[in-house]
């Protein structure tokens, strides 16, 4: 509680500064502000092309997304919205590996470019959202999901004549079947690819028979020559600058097969392969996959050593991800939250300022009252453990006291001993005939036994027996050691004490647990547990309900405060 009093004071004293520095924050984009949506869409693309700029590439299209939101929707300004919202969708998958955000950007992209026959970028937008099924999922049906946004990219491409997106599309769709070891009918959608325009590269187009021919190949179970058509479409695509990841892709696919066809040596080379060219290009979620199949492929050949390895790095390669996910949605956020500040900023400044003013007095007023409570917090804290020691006091003085009249019974014990026993005996029948208000033991037969006498007996074995403290002890076995009838021990213990039996028990159980709790020297290294079960009690719950019931303190609560008297 304490703790979490303290953040709160430093993270509202953080809002003070955040505050304070409105100013400076807001020169930062009034730049971009003033910039018109072309403009900023250049910028943006400029950015892209340059390292360690995406950030500002992002700021750009977020001004874009934020001003159609704000109700600019002219129909140069919706085009460039979406254009914004895909480019968005791409950045947070690609850079900043934030499956979730990527899928919102992209798939209001895509209802915006679906009412909008003259928007090219739906087929490149419905393969973004495939890419990022892909990748942000692994169960079947975000697959077949992934399958759906394919085929709708194809067509939406094809009737468009984008053949480098009917390119990417096909080869992804084949491929899917070639991982989930499937054949899947792309007849129609190969059809229509050889009857587009001529200007596609033939390369592509041989590119696409391989890869074909590999899936048929797949599904005959012929593994090898499956991977070795993968490798040959690797080869058509390579070198070419849209094709860095597919040309990985093809890689980790023929390794995959040549696993499948226990061709391990050639497995692991092209894996290797894989790894290598992802590491170069910073594609660390297909650095992730590689080290998946290497993972499988040792795992495969027994190879257990090798196969944890690459799965350690597997998870370490994924954890990353996901943290720069998380991360990359909290910059994100970010961005978005100090725009749409700066934009109030420049329309409204004297609504910004008195919206300074009131979260400086209300970080002033929550401060101070955090202080009071924090105050009263600390006072209360502070009565309680006051409270628990003096309890724990009294309880040892109590103990003390025991002591003191234990050995004063004891004295007066060894006393009666030397009376004569017939006068004793004498003496306890007539006052056991003079109490009359036992109606709970009317039919008793007590008068032919000594009350005293039994109480007597039972508190020596109480006091000196260390039997008691076992776990099956009851009053059945108190009547065997003191020769007695165990109606006749209940009826001299109620008599007697005004409780039962079990009661009495625990008080001495509960007290000699007091003495263990206070002899750190014999019983330090003791836990609560071992206390327990060593004075009779099966359970930690009903030892500590007992123990709290009859000292005031929790066990755990006593044994501090005896280590703390005791240092």
């Amino acid at each position: 509680m304490v703790r979490t009093l303290l953040a709160l004071c430093l993270m509202l004293s953080s809002l003070t500064l955040w505050a304070a520095k409105g100013d400076r924050r807001t020169a930062i984009f009034d730049h971009w502000n003033q910039l018109s949506s072309r403009e900023l869409a250049n910028k943006a693309y400029q950015f892209l092309g340059q390292d360690n700029k995406h950030d500002s590439a992002l700021v750009c299209y977020s001004v874009i997304v934020n001003r159609y939101y704000e109700g600019r929707r002219s129909k140069d300004d919706v085009k460039l919205a979406i254009n914004a919202m895909h480019n968005l969708g791409v950045m947070h998958m690609t850079y900043y590996y934030d499956y979730r955000k990527s899928y919102e950007y992209l798939l209001q992209a895509q209802q915006l470019a679906q009412n909008d026959t003259s928007v090219r970028e739906l087929p490149a937008i419905c393969l973004a959202l495939a890419n990022v099924m892909h990748m942000g999922h692994d169960d079947d049906e975000m697959q077949q999901e992934a399958t759906r946004w394919l085929r709708r990219a194809f067509d939406a491409a094809a009737r468009r004549a984008d053949s480098a997106t009917c390119y990417s599309a096909l080869t992804s769709l084949m491929e899917d079947a070639i991982v989930r070891d499937t054949v899947v009918d792309v007849a129609s959608e190969l059809a229509r690819f050889n009857h587009l325009d001529g200007a596609l590269p033939s390369a592509m187009r041989r590119s696409v028979d391989f890869i074909h021919r590999a899936m048929q190949a797949g599904g005959r179970r012929d593994y090898v020559e499956a991977a070795r058509l993968m490798m040959r479409a690797r080869e058509c695509c390579s070198g070419q600058l849209l094709s860095v990841r597919r040309e990985v892709v093809c890689l980790l696919n023929a390794g995959r097969l040549f696993c499948r066809g226990r061709n391990y040596a050639q497995s692991e080379q092209v894996l290797q392969q894989a790894l290598l060219l992802a590491s170069q290009h910073d594609c660390r979620e297909y650095v992730r996959s590689a080290y998946g199949e290497l993972s499988n492929l040792h795992e495969e050949q027994g190879l257990k050593q090798l196969a944890d390895h690459y799965e350690l790095l597997y998870w370490r390669c994924k954890d990353s991800l996901d943290t720069e996910g998380h991360l990359g949605s909290v910059e994100s956020t970010k961005f978005r939250f100090e725009l749409n500040q700066a934009n109030e900023v420049v329309r409204q400044l004297s609504e910004r300022q008195r919206l300074k003013n009131m979260m400086l007095v209300a970080a002033v007023v929550v401060i101070a009252i955090t202080g009071v409570l924090l105050y009263r917090l600390l006072r209360a804290y502070r009565r309680v453990r006051l409270a628990h020691y003096h309890l724990y006091l009294r309880n040892v003085e109590m103990l003390h006291r025991d002591e003191v009249n234990h050995r004063q019974n004891e004295a007066l014990r060894h006393q009666n001993q030397l009376l004569s026993t017939e006068n004793d005996n004498l003496r306890l029948q007539m006052e056991a005939t003079q109490k009359t208000d036992k109606p709970r033991y009317q039919t008793s037969r007590m008068e032919e036994e000594d009350e005293a006498l039994v109480m007597q007996r039972v508190i020596d074995m109480l006091e000196h027996s260390d039997e008691i403290y076992s776990q099956g002890f009851t009053i059945n076995r108190m009547a065997e050691l003191v020769h007695r009838n165990y109606r006749y021990v209940s009826q001299a213990v109620n008599n007697t004490t005004g409780n039962n039996f079990n009661t009495l028990l625990n008080e001495y159980r509960i007290r000699e647990a007091c003495r263990r709790l206070n002899d750190l020297k014999h019983y330090g290294n003791m836990t609560i547990e071992a206390i327990a079960e060593s004075v009779g009690y099966k359970s930690r719950t009903n030892f500590a309900a007992v123990f709290k019931k009859a000292t005031g303190l929790s066990p755990s609560e006593y044994q501090r405060m005896a280590r703390q008297s005791a240092s």
